[in-house]
């Protein structure tokens, strides 16, 4: 994740000029703090990670900047300035839209026995959607879907729109296919991973969307550790519970929505469901396509509009959002050369598959 050369041309900011102004905390990772902050000359909320210049990750930026989507986390802003502490190095403030519904993780937590199922048949389809457009549209494996990683804001009707957040583990799709690098949380982890397989990121992704539709259904993951004391008992535990194939629904699911989740929860990578597949048969049920909001969603926009957050790069507000012509400003400023991409570090995998 790190780079020899420092990001000194993202355009910089003391802490008395930075555009942005830190909040309340949100939350914090292992290389990075997210609070809640405000665009001063706007006056707009967003959400501002700080990650030292260290440990910028140019993939992610580069990856996220061109996902335009409204079911996809929009990032609005990259630069780098001082937080008002005393003697406090200079951080990246990688900014983006404000989930003012939280996570869809605390969402569960407040129900623990599943959301309802014509809610969760909803956000479901639209964290399809977002999973869909990566995959045939913009060529991304994401590596890292999870409750934790899928944002909820507050739509007109009450309701919620779910988004997709945090690209750091994401990479484009090469021709080979084939990914070697093991990466994401072990219980969203696609069997092909648990063993250190070479896998298709698409098809990985499309078993940690399956995890995600059970745990919205049951309010459990379907496959979890017993007390795993380390890494290698973990994995262990997660392969044994895989193999019994043991899920069990509750009878207020519908069947529409078990088959699409024992889709996705296929063993067998080359028969398991696609994102496509799956809003193609909630689409097909008379009875979930008069509750979802596929219609509805597809026509929303984000909910910050292109205009509301100026973006301040290269020296001057550009008020004409462009995710392409975003990463074009940055690359310009930091990447000196296209090679330079082949020596960014990317962040160790919060677990590594042993053999067992």
């Amino acid at each position: 994740m790190s780079n020899s050369s420092s990001p000194s041309l993202i355009a910089q900011y003391g802490s008395d000029s930075c555009p942005y102004e830190l909040g309340e905390p949100l939350g914090e990772g292992t290389f990075a703090r997210v609070y809640n902050g405000t665009h001063q000359p706007s006056g707009q909320k967003v959400a501002i990670k700080l990650v030292a210049p260290s440990q910028f990750n140019y993939r992610e930026i580069e990856i996220w900047s061109g996902l335009d989507h409204a079911n996809i986390v929009r990032l609005l802003d990259v630069v780098q300035g001082r937080t008002s502490e005393q003697n406090a190095e200079s951080m990246i403030y990688v900014v983006s839209e404000l989930a003012d519904g939280g996570e869809l993780f605390s969402l569960l937590q407040q129900h623990p026995q599943g959301l309802p199922t014509e809610d969760a048949a909803h956000l479901f389809s639209q964290i399809a959607q977002a999973v869909d457009a990566c995959h045939r549209q913009f060529q991304v494996v994401h590596r890292d879907i999870k409750v934790e990683n899928i944002l909820l804001f507050r739509s007109q009707d009450s309701g919620f729109v779910a988004k997709l957040a945090d690209f750091g583990f994401s990479c484009k799709i090469e021709n080979s296919g084939l990914l070697t690098d093991h990466c994401g949380s072990p219980e969203y982890a696609a069997p092909e991973l648990l063993y250190s397989k070479p896998y298709d990121g698409q098809q990985a992704d499309c078993w940690a969307l399956g995890v995600v539709l059970y745990t919205m259904l049951s309010g459990g993951l379907p496959f979890a550790a017993t007390t795993p004391t380390t890494s290698r008992h973990l994995i262990f535990d997660l392969k044994k519970s895989i193999a019994s194939e043991n899920l069990v629904f509750s009878d207020k699911v519908p069947k529409t929505l078990r088959r699409i989740t024992t889709g996705l929860l296929t063993r067998d990578p080359s028969r398991r469901l696609t994102a496509f597949k799956a809003l193609e048969m909630i689409e097909g049920d008379v009875e979930l396509s008069t509750h979802n909001t596929l219609q509805r969603l597809n026509a929303s926009t984000s909910t910050i509009s292109s205009n509301e957050v100026p973006r301040v790069l290269n020296g001057h507000q550009d008020n004409l959002f462009s995710f392409s012509g975003m990463w074009q400003a940055i690359r310009d400023r930091v990447v000196h050369s296209p090679d330079q991409y082949k020596e960014i570090k990317q962040s160790d995998s919060p677990y590594t598959s042993p053999e067992l």
